[in-house]
């Protein structure tokens, strides 16, 4: 918000372009890797939890309703734009989460997958497919989420078994 009041902006209007929280979500993921709080060990995963947080909530936003971006596109470009943002950038924290065994990022990650995903079946489905058959999809894609997240996590601990027995 000081930055926003700096350029001009008054402060509680802030909130009202969800592209100002992308910078502070970078700086603030990326701080654990300069400050080493020794003595709170729980610290890292509440910068990256909240970093993540605070880009997915305005991609989840934007995703949805371009109209209030800073972009001079079309409204609807812009809302294709964030979708596909908001899958690459999710599928890239779940990648970066499993190859640094950040639980935390993994979790917070498949979370708003999960998110862009109803959302966009919500936009394709809703309006012509009968409710019982939509809510139908709706659990199946989530049986089959699980089945991939088990699949994941099981290739991990045995990554992990093998990579402690050498």
């Amino acid at each position: 918000m000081k930055l926003g009041t700096w350029s001009g902006m008054y402060w509680i209007s802030f909130g009202e372009r969800p592209e100002n929280f992308f910078l502070p979500s970078i700086i603030i993921f990326m701080l654990p890797q300069f400050i080493n709080h020794r003595g709170f060990t729980g610290f890292e995963v509440i910068y990256r939890v909240m970093a993540m947080l605070m880009m997915f909530f305005p991609i989840l936003i934007l995703s949805n309703w371009g109209r209030i971006s800073y972009l001079s596109w079309s409204s609807d470009t812009i809302e294709g734009f964030y979708q596909v943002l908001g899958f690459v950038l999710s599928t890239s924290a779940i990648w970066l989460g499993i190859k640094r065994n950040w639980y935390e990022v993994t979790n917070t990650a498949n979370v708003f997958f999960i998110l862009f995903l109803y959302t966009k079946f919500f936009d394709w489905w809703w309006d012509w497919m009968p409710k019982y058959i939509f809510f139908f999809v709706l659990g199946l894609s989530a049986l089959l989420a699980l089945m991939v997240f088990k699949r994941i996590r099981q290739s991990n601990i045995s990554l992990a078994s093998e990579g402690a027995a050498s």
